[in-house]
C-alpha cells in the first residue's frame, strides 16, 4: 500500500484557468477580518479581503488565500519538492491561511453570484440570487475610513449581520455576499461574534481583471458543499485515503504529531 506524508496542514495545488469575460475594477476596497475558523476556537484569526468592483461584476477574495496559492502554484511549476514547498510557505513572511473562498457578483449571469470554495482537489461553484437580505434600517451613524455610514441589520441563513454602509460610495456591494443597500458597505459584524469586516482601504481601480483563479468548480449547493467540507476537515486522513486510494497520514511538520480534526465554523448556518 503506497504510504505519503504529507508536513504542515494545507494542501496546495496547481490551478488551471476557468475561462470568463473579465470585468475590470474601478473601486478596489481592502477589510481587515477577524474570523473564527473553527468551533470551540477561543481567538479569532487574522485576514485580510479585497473588493474588487467593476462596471458589471465584482469580485470578493482573501489576499492571505491568494498569496500563498501564488506561492504554491510558482513552485509547482519548476517541480519543487514537497517540503520546499511546505518550508516556503510556513515562512514568517508568507500570511497564515486566510478564508478560502471567493465570490463573484453578477456571474454568470446579471442577479447571480457565485460562490467558489474547494475540497481538496475539487472546486466547487454555488450559484445563487443576488441580495436575499432583508435589511432593516436602523437609527446611528458612524465615520468609518473617513466616510459617514449608516447601519442596518438583517437575519439570513443562521446569522444575524449589522453592516454599516455610506451614501457617499453609491455602490450595491460589500464583503462576501453582503449587498443590497444603497451604498457601499464599509464594516459589518455578525451577532454571534465569529465574524468582524472593517474597511482599512479605499482607492480608484487599477483596471484589475475581476476574474475567479482557478479550474473550473463543479456546481453544488451550499448545504452539500458544507457537509463534504466538514466531512473532510473533521477526519482529513480518512478522507484523503479515500480520495487518493492510498494511506495518508498528515503530521505537523514541528512536533510530528498527527494533525487532528475539527469542525469548521462557516458564515452561513443550515
Amino acid at each position: 500500500m503506497r504510504r505519503m506524508m504529507i508536513l504542515g496542514v494545507g494542501l496546495f495545488l496547481v490551478l488551471g484557468a476557468w475561462a470568463q469575460d473579465a470585468d475590470k475594477s474601478v473601486l478596489e476596497v481592502s477589510y481587515e477580518v477577524k474570523y473564527r475558523m473553527n468551533q470551540g476556537d477561543a481567538n479569532l484569526r487574522n485576514d485580510v479581503v479585497k473588493l474588487l468592483v467593476g462596471e458589471r461584476q465584482s469580485l470578493c477574495y482573501s489576499e492571505y488565500s491568494r498569496r500563498r496559492t501564488f506561492i504554491s502554484d510558482s513552485l509547482s511549476k519548476t517541480n519543487a519538492p514537497v517540503d520546499e514547498m511546505i518550508s516556503a510557505l510556513n515562512s514568517k513572511s508568507v500570511p497564515r491561511g486566510g478564508q478560502p473562498w471567493e465570490v463573484l457578483k453578477n456571474y454568470p449571469k446579471d442577479g447571480t453570484m457565485s460562490y467558489m470554495n474547494n475540497v481538496f482537489r475539487t472546486k466547487y461553484v454555488v450559484e445563487e440570487p443576488m441580495n436575499p437580505f432583508d435589511w432593516q434600517l436602523l437609527e446611528g451613524d458612524s465615520v468609518i475610513a473617513g466616510y459617514t455610514c449608516q447601519q442596518a441589520e438583517a437575519t439570513w441563513h443562521g446569522r444575524t449581520w449589522r453592516v454599516w454602509y455610506t451614501l457617499d460610495l453609491p455602490y450595491d456591494n460589500g464583503p462576501w455576499k453582503l449587498g443590497g443597500l444603497p451604498g457601499l458597505i464599509l464594516a459589518a459584524d455578525d451577532a454571534a461574534g465569529d465574524y468582524h469586516y472593517a474597511c482599512i482601504s479605499i482607492r480608484q481601480g487599477q483596471g484589475l481583471p475581476i476574474a475567479y483563479e482557478g479550474k473550473k468548480p463543479e456546481k453544488t449547493t451550499q448545504q452539500d458543499f458544507q457537509k463534504l467540507y466538514t466531512r473532510f476537515l473533521e477526519d482529513p486522513s480518512t478522507f484523503l485515503n479515500q480520495a487518493t486510494g492510498g494511506q495518508v497520514i498528515i503530521v505537523k511538520e514541528r512536533s510530528g504529531e498527527k494533525v487532528k480534526g475539527h469542525t469548521p465554523v462557516f458564515m452561513e448556518i443550515f
